[in-house]
């Protein structure tokens, strides 16, 4: 039976690196964490907040989704939303 969540693993296209890079770490403040060094090569990142963790990987073949999504529960909405407006 499952008994918790591991990851989630999201996709990007191989451009979007340093988009995705800036949004999650700069903007919604998640935290760097190595991957693995056989991984490395492949691009992409993982990151962290608090107990969840989000792996970030290149898709050349990326077709954004249309309904999927993350959803994060968060401490202050109306600081993150002011931060993001900026």
């Amino acid at each position: 039976m499952i008994v918790g969540l591991d990851h989630l693993q999201l996709a990007h296209p191989a451009k979007a690196e340093g988009l995705m890079r800036a949004f999650y770490l700069d903007q919604l403040g998640m935290k760097e964490v190595p991957k693995p060094a056989p991984l490395k090569g492949r691009g992409g990142f993982w990151a962290r907040a608090g107990a969840l963790e989000c792996h970030f990987g290149v898709d050349p073949g990326f077709h954004p989704a249309t309904k999927a999504h993350p959803a994060f529960v968060v401490d202050d909405l109306d600081a993150l939303s002011a931060r993001l407006a900026e």
